[in-house]
């Protein structure tokens, strides 16, 4: 690479069986005037005037259009060079997401027959002007009734695609990721949560080619709403283009985001703590805490099967927060939320007394082997998680009580999964209401048909 040019790391190719790999490359000068436009023009289409040509043929292949950048600069002063172009992007898919601050090049690059059609990779180029802060956030807090509601959706399985429809009927309309964004969007709207909290596996493990505009598009329906939300990652979602912290970092730049990278010597990446106080002044008081745990995925060695634990570290920082908590005077309660279960989701009893069950078991649980560290032994000397809530078992959705704590699932939400939809089991999505702030906790499901049914209501902790 020449000294001092920056690459755009996605070839503009992507998917062309015969052409070359194409790569865009732009350069900061501090002492050149500053670039305030860029358009793309097909084939004979009129430039505008005062732009300059970018000499190379995009697409560079025998078929398609000839696609061809052109750029405006503007001489230099304080406003021009506050809201110049800082940054280009690609991003693969057709039904992309235009991410926040960024502005959307309405041009397939590997378009044919003047845009109206394509091959490859529907690829598209995207351009930030100056620097858009992020919206600022209030601390979480329940509202003057002492509520406060949180929205689970697990395993959504999004791809920056179309996406797939897994075992849906036969006489089912579905249109992949945008039928699952279709219910979430009514979720949101009927439920109103004050909280979304997305529980793994929210971006595919295959037929991804971008995982960025993956996570801007299984976010989008709670950041247009303005929710605040946050994320754990699966066994899937890192299975593609981008590693974890990649992810985190993508997802630290969305809008009303409060996913967290977490302690740096901790296993994994998102280990991290939200609090929720009693209102939203600073004389407020810490009334409810939030876990969220990487579970991570598959053992590092090929001699082992099944999936990683939980690790000791992890409980550790979780027995040693709780303890601090609970010298506050609020002494708060918690949940805690991660994609795997834990071995003791598995319904046999730790002790002689009958299991209390309320849901679904229809696969069986899909979690690390039985060994001497107990999660639960763990969240039982925390002694403030009450609920954990987990995803990865797609039909699973019930809620299940060991030794006091309430561990539950929320049931598969994408239409991208495998499912059961095609034997009467319809996707569906968790809901916590957080009430007395903090020392009473509900929980039920709805289903994604068409007037989002609640079912399974159930108090699971009330002090």
């Amino acid at each position: 690479m020449t000294q001092g040019w920056e690459r755009v790391e996605k070839d503009l190719n992507k998917g062309v069986v015969v052409g070359m790999s194409v790569y865009l490359f732009y350069k900061r000068e501090p002492k050149e005037d500053p670039v305030t436009d860029v358009v793309v023009i097909l084939n004979e289409q009129t430039p505008p005037q005062g732009y300059t040509k970018v000499d190379v043929n995009l697409n560079s292949i025998l078929r398609g259009d000839a696609i061809y950048l052109w750029y405006r600069t503007t001489p230099s002063n304080p406003d021009v060079q506050r809201d110049a172009v800082q940054e280009l992007a690609i991003e693969f898919g057709k039904h992309a997401v235009t991410p926040y601050g960024w502005s959307k090049i309405k041009v397939d690059l590997n378009s044919a027959k003047e845009g109206k059609e394509g091959f490859g990779e529907p690829t598209f180029l995207y351009f930030r002007k100056g620097y858009k802060e992020l919206p600022k956030m209030k601390p979480l807090s329940f509202n003057e009734n002492g509520d406060f509601k949180i929205l689970q959706l697990a395993d959504l399985h999004f791809t920056n695609e179309e996406g797939t429809c897994r075992d849906i009927p036969v006489d089912m309309d579905c249109k992949g990721d945008a039928t699952t964004i279709e219910y979430v969007e009514k979720l949101l709207d009927r439920e109103k949560p004050d909280f979304v909290v997305f529980s793994g596996d929210n971006i595919n493990g295959g037929g991804v080619s971008d995982a960025r505009a993956a996570t801007f598009k299984f976010a989008e329906p709670v950041v247009k709403r303005r929710i605040p939300w946050a994320v754990v990652f699966g066994n899937h979602d890192d299975e593609n283009d981008l590693t974890r912290e990649e992810l985190l970092e993508v997802m630290r730049r969305m809008p009303y985001s409060l996913t967290e990278r977490g302690p740096v010597d901790l296993p994994g990446i998102g280990n991290y703590i939200l609090k929720v106080f009693t209102d939203s002044t600073k004389a407020a008081t810490h009334a409810f805490t939030m876990y969220f745990l990487d579970s991570h995925a598959y053992p590092e060695s090929d001699d082992q099967d099944g999936f990683e634990s939980i690790k000791s570290e992890q409980l550790d920082w979780i027995i040693q927060s709780a303890s601090t908590f609970s010298k506050l005077s609020s002494k708060p309660n918690a949940a805690a939320f991660f994609h795997i279960p834990i071995w003791d989701y598995h319904e046999e009893s730790n002790t002689n007394k009958p299991i209390a069950k309320l849901g679904d078991a229809r696969e069986q649980v899909s979690s690390p082997k039985k060994n001497k560290l107990s999660a639960l032994e763990a969240f039982k000397t925390a002694s403030d998680i009450k609920v954990t809530s987990c995803g990865h078992d797609h039909v699973n959705d019930y809620c299940l009580e060991k030794e006091g704590i309430q561990l539950c699932y929320a049931g598969g939400a994408g239409f991208g999964a495998y499912g059961a939809e095609h034997l009467g089991w319809p996707r569906r999505a968790r809901v916590f209401m957080i009430s007395d702030f903090g020392n009473t906790i509900q929980t039920w499901k709805r289903t994604f048909t068409p007037n989002l049914p609640m079912i399974h209501f159930q108090t699971i902790y009330s002090a």
